[in-house]
C-alpha cells in the first residue's frame, strides 16, 4: 500500500456473502497482513441488518484464519435512521439509497432499499495491537459527531 489508511471497510465475509465480495475481503486482509503491525489500519467487516433481526455473531471463518475478529459481537453499530441536516429532516438511509441506485446491475440489491436500519461493524484481529482501543476512539468520535449535529 502506498497510502497510509486509518480504516478499511469491507463486507463481512460470512459463508452467505457472495463469493466475489468474500474474495475481495480476503484479498484486502492479505494485503493488510503484509504491513508492519504499527502501520495497519483498522479493518472492519460490515453487515447490515434490520432492527427486527437478532444480531448475528461472527468470529471468523474456520477455513480463513485472517477473518478472525476481536470478538464475535460487532464492535459498534450505526443507525442509518439517525437524523441530521436542517431541522434533522434527513437520515443516512438517503446515502444508502444513492449507493443502491449506483448498482443497478446488481439485480436483487435493489430490493434492499429501506430494509436494513442498522450497519454492524466487526473488527478483524489483523488490525494489529491497540486496534480495539483505536476502534473505541472512532466509535466515540462518531457518537460525538452525531450529538453535535443533533444540537444544530
Amino acid at each position: 500500500m502506498r497510502e497510509r489508511y486509518d480504516a478499511v471497510f469491507t463486507l463481512l465475509p460470512t459463508a452467505e456473502t457472495h463469493g466475489h465480495y468474500r474474495a475481495a475481503t480476503l484479498l484486502a486482509l492479505e494485503a493488510v497482513a503484509r504491513l508492519p503491525q504499527d502501520q495497519r489500519p483498522l479493518f472492519f467487516g460490515v453487515e447490515p441488518r434490520s432492527n427486527s433481526d437478532a444480531p448475528p455473531r461472527f468470529a471468523g471463518l474456520a477455513s480463513q484464519p485472517l477473518t478472525a475478529t476481536v470478538k464475535a459481537d460487532p464492535v459498534f453499530v450505526f443507525d442509518r435512521m439517525a437524523s441530521f441536516g436542517y431541522r434533522n429532516a434527513l437520515n443516512y438511509q438517503i446515502v444508502v439509497n444513492w449507493v443502491i441506485a449506483e448498482h443497478k446491475s446488481q439485480g436483487l440489491f435493489q430490493k434492499d432499499c429501506g430494509v436494513h436500519e442498522l450497519e454492524q461493524f466487526w473488527l478483524f484481529r489483523i488490525s494489529g495491537d491497540g486496534a480495539a482501543e483505536r476502534a473505541d476512539e472512532l466509535s466515540g468520535a462518531l457518537r460525538a459527531q452525531k450529538r453535535d449535529s443533533a444540537t444544530r
